[in-house]
């Protein structure tokens, strides 16, 4: 047999075991502590939202990642909203309306709307005081709306 196959065999089979021998690494799992529950529920809310699957797999989102943060801090008289977003298409070009909803008392307010293209997504950071009250925020999109509760702090 030729040298070089042999080298070659010889090197296939090294590469093999040192590969064989590569452990992948886990994360341990452990019990939840009183404390962990208490803040990511005060602060991502205490009901699971109504969009929190993973987007990939759904045709609806698919094409589209997205997320919202929102926070309401009641000052007497009125409240001060806080809202984080993003929005970023993958495939088409689209257009998007961000609001603040009330749908029990048939409130909403327009915060942002806009066209974004395609690996282009929009960011921002909204912040305003208003007497009404709002409960959620809404993002109507090109699949339809995408809601979170705003949390109260």
């Amino acid at each position: 047999m030729n040298k070089k196959i042999i080298f070659l065999i010889i090197v296939i089979l090294l590469a093999a075991l040192v590969y064989g021998g590569v452990r992948t690494p886990t994360t341990p799992w452990y019990e939840v502590e009183e404390w962990e529950i208490e803040v990511c529920s005060k602060f991502a809310g205490n009901t699971a939202p109504e969009n929190a699957e993973t987007e990939t797999g759904f045709a609806a989102y698919g094409t589209t990642s997205m997320t919202i943060q929102a926070y309401k801090t009641n000052l007497g008289d009125e409240n001060f909203y806080e809202v984080y977003y993003y929005i970023e298409p993958y495939e088409e070009t689209q257009q998007y309306i961000l609001q603040l909803v009330n749908e029990n008392q048939k409130l909403n307010y327009e915060i942002a709307s806009g066209t974004i293209g395609i690996n282009a997504g929009v960011a921002d950071y909204y912040t305003n005081y208003s007497t009404q009250n709002f409960n959620e925020v809404r993002l109507v999109h090109k699949y339809g709306a995408f809601k979170v509760p705003i949390i109260e702090r």
